[in-house]
């Protein structure tokens, strides 16, 4: 297994509204998005290098939408500030109204805010659950991580949920 390896240009060409942010500052939140957010090490549960590295820069335009970004010249653009979908705006004396869908959760909530956080809640649906296995005709069982190979084949994680016997 590997780790997702940066690419500064690369996020610039998929995510243009970001071309001007400083490379400096893109790098070093790829790197905290890799231990706060998204495990960027061999123990990933996304083991997919490839998968992982789009949801990281999904989380990284996430965030940058939210909280802003200094540029190279070092000018700050700020962040939206606004949570939901712009329903309807108006020039004339400025009006603007935001359309928002209360989700199940708080998590959810947060990633709700910028497109880039829905679309990376939806890629990380096959990562926030266990498929529970009955063992035998007494319904006692337990749940069993599996982890999707993204060709219709899941394959059982060894010891990665913490419980007992790694399931």
């Amino acid at each position: 297994m590997a780790v997702v390896v940066f690419d500064p240009a690369a996020f610039k060409l998929a995510f243009p509204q970001f071309a001007n942010a400083a490379d400096a500052s893109l790098t070093a939140l790829f790197t905290m998005i890799g231990y706060a957010y998204i495990d960027n090490t061999d123990g990933s549960i996304v083991v997919n290098v490839d998968q992982r590295g789009a949801m990281m820069n999904f989380l990284m335009a996430h965030l940058l939408t939210l909280f802003g970004y200094a540029t190279a010249d070092g000018t700050i653009t700020p962040g939206t500030g606004s949570v939901g979908r712009v329903a309807s705006a108006t020039e004339g004396s400025v009006s603007t109204s935001l359309g928002y869908n209360v989700p199940t959760g708080a998590t959810e909530a947060w990633y709700a805010q910028t497109p880039y956080g829905a679309a990376l809640w939806v890629m990380m649906a096959p990562f926030r659950s266990f498929h529970y296995v009955a063992l035998g005709r007494s319904g006692v069982g337990r749940s069993v991580d599996y982890l999707s190979t993204g060709i219709g084949i899941q394959t059982r994680l060894a010891n990665n949920s913490g419980t007992p016997d790694g399931v």
